[in-house]
């Protein structure tokens, strides 16, 4: 098990932009890239799923969850309380052999969406029949498709596989399909659930942190980027949030300061090529950092 703390070198963000959002459009939570690269898809607080396609179209509807939306009442909205009608994805994954596009929203359930968008259909709303809370986190498993996903206060895979979550509000499976590791906000740990081999079926503490974690993106090479919301205390409490990118072994090997971009907590990190697209409930603009 390793502990996470300010102990780790320190990179500065060098290079940052900001594309923005559709109009009074928020909280570009959680992103996914398509077979192809494209992208980033991202969820925002109106209920629709876009997709960036060049600083010159920007940001385009792509797909939604909720079958009672309506762009009139919908588009454009801040306001969560018309999210049971509007859809709120906040957690994405591909499938790159079918190019389905999971998306889960905490009022709609387990949804997917094939390679041309438009309405998802929803697939899971309960697990053994008790309904899902706040559904929050997705993953695909790269080798076999397997979908596993969370709640808050559980996580979810062709059965539930782990009791004891304290608020789980990431999940990513390894890319060789052995464990998958679940982030817990309130619980300040990542567990490793192994899937495979002598462990199978055994949750074990895999990193403990002094700050709260959020979600867990996979990168190509097969780490984890975590995003992690630390606090500061001057004369008041001020968000502290970084990037911590963990290798499967639970060493981090790079930890990115986002403090001078961000003064309140973010919820993803996701490396794709030489970017990292950061996510939070509280822009109106997806963040991009150069590496």
């Amino acid at each position: 098990m390793v502990k996470s703390s300010f102990c780790f070198p320190w990179e500065q963000v060098s290079s940052f932009i900001k594309p923005q959002l559709p109009s009074n459009a928020t909280a570009p939570e959680s992103f996914a890239f398509d077979f192809h690269g494209g992208g980033p898809y991202t969820g925002i607080s109106d209920g629709r799923i876009v997709k960036y396609e060049g600083s010159y179209d920007g940001f385009v509807d792509f797909a939604f969850t909720a079958s009672t939306r309506s762009k009139a009442l919908c588009d454009g909205i801040t306001n969560l309380t018309l999210s049971p009608i509007c859809g709120l994805p906040l957690g994405l994954s591909f499938n790159y052999v079918t190019r389905n596009l999971y998306a889960v929203d905490p009022f709609i359930g387990l949804t997917v969406v094939g390679p041309h968008g438009g309405l998802a259909t929803t697939l899971a709303t309960s697990a053994d029949g008790v309904p899902f809370s706040f559904l929050v986190g997705v993953d695909t498993d790269p080798l076999t498709g397997i979908v596993y996903f969370t709640d808050a206060s559980a996580i979810y895979g062709p059965s539930n596989v782990t009791e004891s979550i304290r608020r789980a509000v990431g999940t990513a499976a390894s890319g060789d399909g052995t464990f998958a590791l679940v982030s817990e906000f309130i619980g300040k740990r990542i567990q490793k659930y192994w899937l495979e081999g002598p462990k199978a079926n055994i949750a074990e503490t895999f990193m403990t942190f002094d700050g709260n974690p959020n979600k867990i993106k996979r990168n190509p090479l097969g780490d984890f980027w975590v995003a992690v919301n630390y606090q500061t205390y001057d004369s008041t409490p001020v968000a502290a949030p970084v990037g911590l990118r963990i290798i499967t072994s639970g060493k981090v090997i790079e930890t990115v300061d986002l403090s001078d971009e961000y003064n309140q907590r973010i919820t993803t990190v996701q490396q794709q090529l030489g970017s990292l697209y950061i996510g939070t409930r509280f822009a109106n603009f997806v963040g991009v950092y150069k590496i």
